[in-house]
């Protein structure tokens, strides 16, 4: 799990908050969070807001699947 939040998922596991927040919090750094969106959101794999003034804005985002490895969410059959 810790090797998850050393790439865009520990900044968009911090901007979710809540549970998903306290697990990421102990190995992600503010400054990441405060550097701004990854490369990875900027190539259209995280959330699109429109601004309200025709532009957009682009932040990172969690997967369902991400969230699950997060919270250590596995399947049995």
């Amino acid at each position: 799990c810790q090797s998850l939040f050393k790439t865009h998922i520990g900044r968009a596991a911090l901007l979710r908050g809540g549970i998903i927040w306290r697990l990421a919090v102990s190995n992600v750094s503010t400054s990441d969070v405060l550097a701004g969106p990854s490369h990875h959101a900027l190539e259209g794999k995280g959330i699109v807001r429109s601004n309200g003034h025709g532009g957009f804005l682009v932040d990172d985002a969690l997967s369902i699947d991400e969230v699950d490895a997060i919270c250590g969410h596995y399947d049995v059959y």
